[in-house]
């Protein structure tokens, strides 16, 4: 997998997931990965609505959409560690499945 891979497959999840969370989540998740606007506003990524463009986004990078199973743990491992409330961990375990 290359960086751009696995930039481009973590950025469509977290892209999805501004889409669906609350204002209150949202604020906590920018705070828990610096830079996360930057990562998820441009291009392809800024258009992330629905698991289908996730889908989407992963395929056009030549990722297998079935690795979404895969990238959601490793990012809310990472989230956990950064201290993430349950209700965030919650909400995007719920969203990513």
């Amino acid at each position: 997998m290359s960086p751009q891979q696995a930039t481009t497959g973590a950025g469509a999840l977290l892209s999805f997931a501004q889409t669906q969370l609350s204002s209150r989540q949202k604020s906590e998740l920018n705070s828990l990965i610096p830079g996360l606007s930057t990562l998820t506003g441009s291009g392809l990524l800024s258009s992330v609505e629905n698991m289908e463009s996730v889908k989407n986004a992963f395929a056009s990078v030549g990722l297998d959409p079935a690795l979404i199973s895969q990238f959601a743990p490793v990012i809310l491992n990472y989230l956990g560690t950064q201290g993430a409330s349950s209700g965030l961990m919650s909400s995007l375990s719920s969203l990513w499945q």
